[in-house]
């Protein structure tokens, strides 16, 4: 954010009070309101067509969409020209060099001295850049393997076909790795591995296993089908596994026991289980008969789709109804319970005359759990007939859905008969609550009608960058865009939106000459603050400040309705252009909690600390002061009080 603000002083508080009064009036209004200004956005190319391909003596031509962590590094693949059919991955630190993580004909490590890759277009990325990705290595055969982060910086080949499974016993080899990758926050890959059958005794019922490899460390058997369950479940048989992914800190999967076996019927067949630190297997939920009204009819199967930092689940499931397969999408809290969320068929809220259909399943990870407890979810919707569009959902802690996005849902500084509709793929939802997708505009001029709108928590959704739009490719050099790409939203937890509300993207534009396209990769920034309010010197209403800029001076940050002073990350807490921190170390034990005060005697809990003045930068004439900062959770606010400089008491007497 220093980036775009500058160090100017003056600068900086033109912008920064624009950025507040846009978050301000954003949640005020609601999510319907058409005529508020959008929130600042800039955005910087990481890497354009014709752009020096680092590891190579070439360029680079195509790109694919892009992949961004929780600290702003950038994951892309891409090919390079003239040679057209190389392609490699590549790796962009925030403020760091552009870096290669693997190119076509490089050595491959952990084989032989000759082993040489081809890595697939699809990287995934953890919270501190590190990347995994299948890939085919070639020696005197083509082998397929999978590889991710060594810890210092760089890859390691985690397993391949040629790896002696873990956890089989003896004789069984893999027929196929990395069909599915899931890699965590954290550096810890799950992979999905297929064991050939008819060698080792595997078959058609055991051939399918879930393989954990945590950051560094072996590859180890998470479950096998066909396998006796984990001692949870005593005398039972996993009979098959859905798709992996990850929570917030471990490896999630969903498993269906083996029916009479160990005296498992239909009704509780349905189990998902969490990878512990110790790499056992620990069971989170096991379904039993369920609550009305889907009571008549047994869970068939779970595909885990989020985790909350109190260990809350979300999950979308099968049911058995006869005829046709319905769905449900399920919340279990951390003693195992099962809440119904929403059930196919259910009135879809928002939206007359209109059903949920599904809750996009699969490998699409689209329900979380939002900072306040509710829960932010997908869903196709149908009339009494067919399939018509998708939607996103929020219920509240009190069990109300409402819908966020969908038919007839407006746009920040467009008129309102402007909506759009959203790609179900291409939704990301951060741990805020923010949502950002590839969208149609609807109601406007045809040929420009792709967009990428992102939708701040409790906000209003805006545009981020449109068809047609100039895009400023490099220093002078603007271009017409003529499309977009974003990444589609798979296992794993990073997608192209992080929590600093950073999104990656892809765009297509026009060549120089007009004739053709060319494509490169972009980071956009979302500048929209949550709102917050702050009182320098509680009790006054002046706040003088000292013309000598000796001392202290207390500020109180205001807690709020959209704003829990609990959640500031309190090593990020900085005053006036100097960035003076609090003059008190808040992270000592019992500090932060001896600073919490309701200075307004609103019944809200606000945060008090001093600063000192002379660090601060704040300077006779200005008018103000701001607080700037962070959530626990990486999202920045700021807040502004007016400020009259005094003279001190030894000057009056002269």
């Amino acid at each position: 954010m220093q980036e775009v603000l500058g160090r100017s002083r003056r600068r900086c508080r033109g912008l920064r009070t624009g950025l507040v009064a846009a978050a301000v009036a954003a949640h005020l209004a609601g999510p319907s309101t058409p005529a508020l200004a959008a929130a600042p956005v800039t955005i910087r190319a990481i890497a354009v067509h014709g752009d020096p391909a680092p590891g190579t003596s070439e360029t680079f031509g195509l790109f694919n969409a892009p992949l961004i962590d929780a600290i702003g590094t950038v994951i892309f693949s891409a090919g390079v020209t003239p040679s057209n059919g190389q392609q490699g991955i590549w790796k962009a630190p925030a403020g760091g060099a552009l870096a290669p993580v693997a190119i076509d004909g490089g050595l491959a490590p952990g084989g032989s001295a000759s082993d040489t890759w081809r890595p697939s277009s699809l990287p995934h990325v953890d919270d501190e850049g590190g990347v995994a990705f299948q890939a085919r290595v070639t020696d005197e055969a083509t082998i397929s393997a999978v590889f991710g982060p060594d810890g210092a910086g760089g890859v390691r080949r985690i397993v391949d076909t040629n790896t002696v499974p873990p956890g089989i016993p003896p004789g069984a080899e893999f027929a196929s790795v990395g069909n599915l990758i899931a890699h965590g926050p954290f550096g810890d890959t799950a992979i999905r591995g297929s064991l050939r059958r008819g060698v080792g005794g595997v078959d058609t019922t055991n051939s399918q296993g879930l393989w954990l490899a945590s950051k560094g460390a072996p590859l180890e058997l998470m479950l096998r089908a066909g396998d006796p369950a984990p001692a949870a479940i005593p005398g039972a048989v996993i009979d098959s596994l859905s798709e992996q992914n990850f929570g917030q800190s471990r490896a999630l999967v969903g498993a269906t026991l083996r029916v009479g076996v160990g005296g498992v019927t239909p009704d509780d067949a349905v189990t998902i289980w969490g990878m512990t630190p110790m790499g056992i297997p620990e069971l989170l939920f096991r379904s039993s008969t369920l609550p009305p009204p889907a009571d008549t009819t047994p869970l068939a199967g779970a595909h885990v789709l989020s985790e909350s930092s109190a260990g809350e689940l979300m999950f979308a499931g099968h049911l058995d109804t006869p005829g046709f397969v319905s769905e449900l999408l399920g919340r279990v809290d951390a003693g195992g319970v099962l809440d119904i969320v929403a059930l196919s068929g259910d009135p879809a809220p928002g939206i007359s005359g209109h059903y949920f259909h599904a809750f996009i399943v699969g490998s699409k990870r689209l329900a979380r759990f939002a900072p306040d407890g509710s829960i932010i979810f997908v869903a196709r919707y149908k009339d009494a007939t067919r399939v018509v569009g998708i939607g996103v959902w929020k219920r509240d802690p009190a069990g109300t859905i409402s819908l966020l996005s969908g038919p007839g849902t407006q746009i920040s500084g467009f008129p309102p008969d402007v909506t759009f509709r959203i790609g179900a793929g291409f939704l990301a939802v951060n741990r805020h609550g923010d949502l950002a997708t590839l969208a149609v505009l609807q109601g406007t001029t045809p040929n420009r009608n792709s967009a990428i709108v992102f939708c701040p928590w409790g906000g209003v959704c805006q545009v981020v960058i449109r068809e047609g739009d100039l895009l400023e490719v490099a220093p002078g050099d603007l271009r017409e865009i003529t499309g977009f790409s974003l990444t589609e939203v798979k296992r794993g937890t990073r997608t192209y939106l992080n929590d600093r509300r950073e999104l990656a993207f892809k765009a297509v534009y026009r060549r120089a000459d007009g004739l053709g396209h060319e494509s490169g990769v972009f980071v956009a920034q979302i500048h929209s603050l949550p709102p917050i309010m702050i009182d320098i010197k509680p009790g006054s209403e002046s706040n003088p400040i000292p013309q000598s800029g000796q001392g202290r001076i207390p500020v109180a940050i205001l807690g709020s309705g959209a704003f829990n002073v609990l959640d500031v990350d309190v090593t990020t807490l900085a005053i006036g252009p100097g960035a003076a921190a609090p003059a008190h170390d808040l992270t000592k034990s019992g500090a932060f909690e001896d600073h919490l005060q309701d200075v307004n005697d609103d019944g809200l809990t606000d945060l008090i600390a001093h600063y000192r003045i002379q660090e601060s930068g704040i300077e006779a004439d200005d008018a103000e002061a701001c607080i700037t900062g962070e959530t626990l959770g990486g999202v920045p606010f700021e807040g502004c009080d007016a400020i009259r400089a005094v003279a001190t008491e030894r000057r009056m007497r002269r």
